[in-house]
């Protein structure tokens, strides 16, 4: 076998191998016989295009055409693989799996917030009538927008003239109003002027000042007759009750010797304290307690206070009176004398004190329904 032949050999050899290392078995079969294909299309084409190479044994089968025949090869190999034939590499084989099993998350804890807010209140209640509602401030039932279901004094009902312009008051701009208004000077009766005339007077007044204003109306547990007043919702103080009913009963007043007396008040002007269950309380608005309910509370243990002392400055005056009179009529001595003289100081000096805590106090009213507990409170808007 001359040079060229075993050139062919070799070289089909080292494409065999090649071949072999990177395709399966069915692949190098082809692979070969397309390398034959090349080699045949490769020598055909030398022996008709060299025809006058010298050595052409050794050119054609040494070198030539195998070498032409290895480039044809892998050029149709490389065709193949864009084609998705057989001679595209193959992709690597993967051990089998087993099937996957859904990953199933534990349930995230929830997060625990810094910090641990109030339950929200449920639902405010509606009530009969439009927009009603009920404020839990003081547990009173609220409308807007119609009329109370109360008569006057001559048996109509109460017909409220509203100010869609009016906006809620300081306590300032309430009392200067209240105080400048005269409705309580009108004279209660129970044929002409009765508590709902005062509040429907009030509210109509304080509307046409554009002072918005509320009508109230409260019940009592015993099943007595209703009271009326009025409410301002105060941008300063919140929620305040005036009632400038002029009283059927007289003043709870208390005395002094000489005649002097506590507990009158120059108008009918006078804050309303309400608590659903609690006794209605009044004081009068020109004395500097607060708005609250609380502070009607701390003003009766003052008043209580305040008479307890009064009491006993009378005992005491009773006693130094009898003392005066018993020395006028026989004196003993200049000592005793001087120990009147230095009692009577004394009891100046208490009846200064009771002038300003009674001035403090305002007037002594005796409030409708005393010591009833209000059932329910009513305010219109």
């Amino acid at each position: 076998m001359d040079t060229g032949k075993w050139a062919v050999v070799v070289w089909a050899a080292i494409l065999a191998i090649i071949l072999y290392i990177n395709q399966s078995a069915a692949e190098v079969i082809v692979g070969f016989f397309l390398f034959l294909v090349g080699f045949a299309i490769c020598y055909i084409i030398v022996k008709w295009a060299y025809p006058r190479s010298r050595d052409w044994g050794a050119v054609k089968w040494g070198l030539a055409l195998p070498l032409t025949g290895f480039i044809i090869l892998f050029g149709l190999a490389f065709l193949f693989s864009l084609l998705g034939g057989t001679f595209a590499p193959a992709a690597p084989q993967e051990a089998p799996t087993q099937p996957s099993q859904p990953v199933v998350a534990p349930p995230a804890s929830p997060a625990i917030p810094d910090t641990i807010s109030p339950p929200s209140p449920p639902p405010v209640p509606s009530v009969a009538g439009s927009g009603g509602s009920v404020d839990r401030g003081s547990m009173a039932k609220v409308y807007s927008g119609i009329d109370p279901p109360y008569a006057l004094a001559d048996g109509s009902q109460v017909t409220l003239t509203r100010n869609d312009k009016a906006t809620n008051p300081t306590w300032a701009q309430v009392k200067s109003f209240i105080t400048h208004d005269q409705t309580d000077q009108i004279q209660y009766s129970l044929g002409s002027f009765v508590c709902s005339n005062y509040a429907e007077e009030i509210y109509d007044n304080a509307e046409a000042h554009g002072i918005r204003a509320g009508f109230v109306a409260i019940s009592f547990q015993d099943g007595s007759m209703p009271h009326a007043l009025n409410a301002f919702e105060t941008t300063d103080r919140g929620l305040v009750f005036i009632d400038s009913t002029m009283p059927l009963v007289a003043f709870n007043t208390v005395r002094m010797p000489g005649e002097k007396e506590f507990g009158i008040s120059s108008n009918n002007d006078k804050i309303g304290y309400l608590q659903v269950g609690q006794p209605y309380g009044i004081v009068s608005m020109s004395t500097n307690w607060g708005t609250k309910y609380s502070d009607y509370v701390a003003w009766q243990k003052a008043l209580a206070s305040f008479k307890t002392e009064l009491a006993n400055y009378n005992a005491e005056i009773e006693s130094y009176n009898a003392k005066v009179k018993a020395y006028n009529v026989n004196p003993t001595s200049e000592a005793e004398y001087y120990s009147l003289k230095a009692e009577s100081t004394q009891l100046d000096q208490e009846s200064a004190k009771l002038d300003a805590d009674g001035n403090k106090l305002g007037g002594f009213w005796e409030p409708p329904n005393d010591e009833v507990p209000v059932s329910q409170i009513e305010i219109y808007w």
